[in-house]
């Protein structure tokens, strides 16, 4: 969404002379600072809501740094997945084509 909202400025930015590479990379990178912020902070609450429930909860699993992993693993590459392909369509922007867009 935020993508198509940024459509003349994408166009701006190559008819000044960014290469294909660049606006991926700018499109990429400012998505996935938010998802390694979400990331950070569900990873600490998550780490502190289980000391919590340990307390709370007698018998309870102690944390398995595996789980954590694989999630963090498997939320990471679909947030890469979520910003590569909004990125791609951006590169392939038209500059004069994006100039003319309302």
């Amino acid at each position: 969404y935020s993508v198509s909202r940024r459509t003349q400025e994408i166009g701006v930015r190559m008819a000044l002379g960014a290469s294909r590479g660049n606006v991926h990379l700018l499109i990429c990178r400012q998505g996935y600072t938010a998802v390694c912020a979400g990331l950070a902070i569900g990873l600490g609450l998550t780490m502190v809501l289980l000391r919590v429930l340990r307390e709370a909860v007698p018998g309870l699993e102690e944390e398995n740094a595996a789980s954590l992993t694989v999630s963090l693993i498997v939320v990471s590459l679909a947030a890469a997945l979520a910003c590569w392909l909004p990125a791609r369509r951006a590169a392939t922007i038209d500059p004069v084509v994006a100039l003319r867009e309302e």
